[in-house]
């Protein structure tokens, strides 16, 4: 199968070239991996991919990729925001008919702040040391130079029982189902409820959740988690400071 793929030059928004390509020729997701192309004598980063995945691409039967010229570009200056990403992300789905997608999230935001259960804490604390490693020793500037690629919690639930049901009761928010950002669909078993200028995201299967994380302001929604952490023995990480806080009976303590 050919998919039409046009090519935008980041540094003057000018059309390099518009084809058709085999679709087996594009990796399956975009986000978190730095993809680069040879077009001509040049070889190009693919900075933006519109949408992210093959998937959607092939739905849709094109996409759009932002490029920036390599050889333009001195290799310190390409850092990553973030020291560390999680392995893999969740699977996205086509959006079901009459449903609507309000909620979207960065893709390189997935579980950056999530609640795991206490039994994991022998991986999260393996994975909380390379995450400090890559802080101390890779920061430049605003950046990192590198990226520790998490993959030690595949399933950060285990040993919980959380429904969706005692997580609307607490926040007071009915679920709806998110997105990631670039890609048209929605994410498999994905739930979210928005409060405030946060939202808790996750996924369920077979009516438990396996996944429950948080993206943006904490101290406006972790009061709403506290009861549901205390009782299912629920430790928040975030991996973006590398630190875990332990729910006690006053809320969240280091």
């Amino acid at each position: 199968m050919d998919v039409r793929i046009e090519l935008i030059d980041e540094a003057d928004g000018k059309v390099i070239a518009d084809s058709e390509v085999p679709l087996e020729s594009l990796p399956e997701r975009f986000a978190g991996n730095e993809a680069t192309l040879t077009f001509g004598d040049a070889e190009y980063l693919v900075v933006r991919a519109e949408p992210a995945t093959r998937d959607t691409i092939a739905s849709l039967g094109s996409g759009r990729l932002t490029l920036r010229r390599l050889d333009a570009v001195q290799p310190k200056a390409i850092l990553f925001s973030l020291p560390s990403i999680e392995n893999a992300l969740p699977p996205t789905v086509p959006v079901s008919p009459g449903a609507e997608v309000t909620v979207r999230i960065p893709d390189d935001a997935w579980r950056q702040v999530e609640l795991v259960h206490v039994s994991a804490m022998e991986a999260v604390d393996a994975e909380l040391s390379e995450v400090r490693r890559v802080i101390g020793a890779s920061r430049l500037g605003p950046g990192f130079v590198e990226c520790h690629l998490r993959h030690r919690l595949p399933d950060p639930l285990a040993g919980a029982r959380v429904t969706l049901a005692a997580l609307a009761a607490a926040l007071g928010v009915e679920a709806r189902p998110f997105g990631f950002r670039g890609d048209a669909g929605m994410v498999e078993g994905g739930f979210s409820f928005p409060y405030s200028d946060a939202v808790v995201y996750g996924v369920e299967r077979d009516g438990a959740v396996t996944t429950l994380a948080v993206h943006g302001v904490l101290e406006d929604i972790v009061g709403g988690l506290h009861p549901i952490a205390l009782e299912q023995r629920l430790v928040l990480v975030d991996w973006r400071k590398a630190e875990k806080l332990r729910a006690v009976d006053e809320g969240f303590a280091l």
